[in-house]
């Protein structure tokens, strides 16, 4: 059984057929002591679709993000680590074939330009694969 993580975010919107949810995605070293120093320390907003029907949610309320830890295994690899695969393996093959560096590394942006392409492409199959779910948290007075 995969592992389940849990994240809390805010309804943003409430629809018949889904829920979108709002959540501070924070870097790393958000947390750090030093971050006021360093411009690497970010934090975005991010919002999730969460299909399903949820009428018991209301916009603003407080509610847990479920998703498999897989996931977010999968998303890094074809978010980061199949690109460079794919520029690395295309740059050297264009040098192996005796392109010019300059050439070489514009058949390798082309090809990561291509691979994005066909994962937006492929927006429908990939939304059926990373399924989130919402838990309501009840608080005790």
């Amino acid at each position: 059984m995969a592992d389940i993580v849990r994240q809390i975010v805010e309804v943003k919107a409430v629809y018949p057929d889904r829920v979108i949810v709002r959540m501070m995605q924070m870097s790393a070293c958000a947390g750090c002591h030093a971050k006021g120093f360093c411009s690497s320390a970010d934090c975005k907003e991010r919002e999730i679709v969460v299909p399903g029907s949820y009428p018991t949610l209301q916009e603003g309320e407080q509610v847990e993000l479920e998703g498999r830890e897989s996931l977010g295994w999968w998303a890094m690899l074809l978010s980061f680590v199949f690109p460079l695969i794919v520029l690395v393996a295309t740059v050297a093959v264009s040098l192996m074939l005796g392109l010019d560096d300059l050439f070489a590394a514009l058949v390798g942006l082309g090809a990561i330009a291509v691979y994005y392409a066909l994962l937006a492409l492929s927006g429908s199959i990939l939304r059926k694969k990373f399924v989130f779910s919402l838990r309501k948290i009840y608080t005790q007075k």
